[in-house]
């Protein structure tokens, strides 16, 4: 993709910090064992071809089987960036991901708990070089974060996931439970 050819927008990832900033401040805390979900945006950094960073969005439901331990599942897209370069070809690609993971998360302190998850993930790749090519794999993913509650109305949650051997996920996101 040419980029002399785009139109000047908002970045979307600022659009997507306060959307979440938004969301965080007008939804209730989750509290950790109740059923949840979790509304995100993030950069995905791909370790292929000097890729440029990937900007993503995504959501995750979950159920606390207790207030540690609960199932979570995930779906993942990317809307911007991933420009490559193979050789003489110029190349772009997206992410669609889903996952399921077990999680464990460890209270620090009342407002604060670590979380560590592990989980299987179905991705689809889409390239576009000269033609449009897609390609599916079903593998493991896991995952480390760190959630702040900040008053009962505003819950963060910062992860970091391996979503496989060459991409790494980084997000923010902000509970509201149900």
């Amino acid at each position: 993709m040419n980029s002399t050819s785009r139109k000047s927008h908002v970045h979307p990832l600022v659009f997507c910090f306060f959307m979440i900033l938004y969301l965080a401040g007008t939804q209730a805390y989750a509290a950790r064992g109740d059923q949840y979900w979790v509304a995100q945006a993030g950069v995905m950094n791909v370790d292929v071809n000097d890729a440029t960073p990937l900007y993503a969005v995504g959501t995750y439901y979950g159920y606390g089987i207790n207030n540690r331990i609960s199932l979570e599942g995930e779906m993942i897209s990317t809307i911007e960036g991933g420009e490559y370069k193979d050789g003489d070809i110029d190349g772009r690609f997206e992410f669609v991901t889903l996952a399921t993971y077990g999680v464990y998360r460890f209270p620090f302190s009342r407002y604060t708990y670590l979380k560590g998850k592990l989980g299987l993930l179905f991705e689809q790749v889409t390239t576009y070089e000269v033609v449009e090519n897609t390609g599916t794999s079903l593998d493991f993913a896991a995952g480390v974060g760190f959630g702040w509650a900040l008053r009962s109305g505003m819950t963060f949650e910062f992860e970091a996931s391996q979503l496989e051997a060459t991409v790494t996920y980084f997000s923010l996101g902000t509970h509201i439970a149900f």
